[in-house]
């Protein structure tokens, strides 16, 4: 039993310098995409995030889906249609194959038990399948295949919904995992310390802007993304199908309902009304402007309390949701008629930052298991060395020392490549077409052409000050 003892203790340290080299891979991969996207090397950066998701899925395939979406991305960026549809859609696979294995799996809650949530398969978050949806839908309009767009569109409000199923399966589970591990969640989340340590994981959000954004939410507000809705207004709005008026007339009131401010979403959902209300459908021009980087994620040590014989306070690494500053805040649109600036329709980083609130009871409850066990089986690992030889007890000591340190990693996987901020303007469409477009503090802007008497959409993407902007034009009408 001893000798046993001693096996276990080193096949978790070797497992554990295993799992950590996969983490610094994986961290090398996104380090380099960034950096070539923040540049606007959108090319070098969809190279980057090609390779990167052949080594994951040879390699590694905890991270697959989220290096799936950074390539989704970076080749939509760089032009790769085709090939963005291509990874979003296996992203779209995995996510499906995901939400069926959490239904009833409970075996993730003991690797996590065992190692930490870095060591998990990269499942995504609610804003990354909405996200994903949102780009395809996209890409199909920019190759003019309004029926792929619609299921894309239809599979949005989809996602909302399995948003909320899977939040709830997620903390039931982890909830009894702790239950089976002896592990007291709750005393530990209540805990002063813990709770003011915790809090400071979203201490960049805590201007008063974003209170309105943390504040406790029901779950399917949590979701609620006014990209994807006033995207969905849009598409049923020009539908040829008279009866999605009423559809795109709805998506467009509830995107105006999220963002009173932006005076053009207030204005394209009364247009809504009149059309559903069987008015003309003048000609319009939408201006779509992506600006920034989202949130990333880093680490920081926190101490977590465990209530076992031999241990008292722990350090665990936890993520912390950190800003991306940009100087690139909007984008002017000009015409022969006048200059519309863009408003803010969609706080990227705020719909970051509130799933990323909603989630933490279950971060901060499969941190505590495993806290707890780390700490049962060290003091187990200690008594056992103690009476063991001395090549043994080294041994031992040593394998749990590697294992503990190296196994303290916090998760930091999230979606770089998606926009701090997702600002909008529309105007009727010029009737020479032409419209000049320049982002504010930014690169030297471009113009480029719609077609007079015909509705159009404008996708334009500016990652930093440093970066040209990508610019996309189509029809919708």
């Amino acid at each position: 039993m001893k000798g046993y003892a001693s096996l276990s203790a080193i096949s978790l340290g070797i497992l554990s310098l295993f799992i950590h080299g996969c983490a610094v891979d994986y961290r090398h991969h996104i380090s380099a995409i960034v950096e070539d996207y923040q540049h606007g090397s959108y090319a070098a950066a969809a190279s980057e995030a090609g390779n990167a998701v052949i080594h994951a899925e040879k390699d590694d395939k905890r991270d697959q889906l989220a290096l799936l979406l950074e390539a989704g991305a970076t080749e939509r960026s760089a032009n790769y249609i085709p090939m963005s549809t291509q990874a979003f859609d296996h992203a779209d696979t995995l996510f499906n194959y995901y939400d069926e294995q959490a239904k009833t799996r409970i075996s993730k809650e003991t690797t996590v038990a065992f190692l930490n949530q870095a060591a998990l398969d990269y499942e995504g978050t609610g804003y990354d399948r909405i996200m994903t949806n949102v780009y395809k839908a996209l890409n199909y309009l920019d190759q003019g295949d309004k029926d792929n767009a619609r299921i894309e569109i239809h599979r949005i409000a989809d996602s909302q919904r399995k948003d909320e199923e899977r939040w709830s399966n997620q903390l039931r589970q982890s909830q009894q995992a702790a239950k089976e591990n002896n592990a007291d969640a709750q005393r530990a989340q209540a805990d002063p310390h813990v709770q003011q340590q915790t809090n400071g994981l979203l201490s960049d959000f805590n201007d008063p802007e974003d209170q309105d954004a943390l504040r406790n939410l029901s779950p399917k507000a949590v979701y609620d993304n006014p990209y994807a809705e006033y995207l969905q207004g849009l598409f049923y709005l020009y539908s040829d199908d008279a009866g999605d008026r009423e559809v795109g007339r709805v998506a467009l009131r509830n995107a105006a309902g999220m963002m009173q401010s932006n005076q053009y979403a207030v204005a394209d959902a009364h247009l809504a009304d009149r059309v559903a209300n069987g008015g003309s459908l003048p000609a319009r021009t939408y201006v779509l402007f992506e600006t920034g980087m989202a949130p990333t994620r880093v680490a920081v040590q926190i101490y977590i309390p465990v209530y076992i014989r031999g241990a008292n306070m722990i350090t665990v690494a936890f993520p912390a949701l950190k800003k991306i500053r940009t100087d690139v805040r909007s984008l002017t649109a000009s015409t022969r008629s006048g200059s519309y600036q863009t408003q803010m329709l969609a706080d990227m980083d705020s719909i970051v930052a509130r799933e990323f609130k909603n989630e933490l009871p279950t971060i901060i409850t499969r941190a505590v298991i495993s806290a707890t066990l780390k700490a049962a089986m060290t003091y187990g690992a200690d008594q056992a060395a103690a009476n063991s030889g001395w090549e043994a007890s080294v041994a031992t000591q040593v394998s749990m020392l590697l294992y503990q340190g190296l196994t303290n990693e916090a998760d930091t996987r999230t979606w770089r490549t998606l926009p701090k901020w997702v600002e909008l303007a529309s105007f009727d469409t010029p009737a020479d077409g032409n419209v000049s477009l320049q982002p504010e503090g930014g690169p030297p802007g471009q113009s480029v052409h719609v077609n007079p008497g015909h509705s159009a959409f404008i996708w334009v993407r500016c990652p930093s000050e440093f970066a040209s902007p990508v610019v996309r034009v189509f029809q919708l009408n």
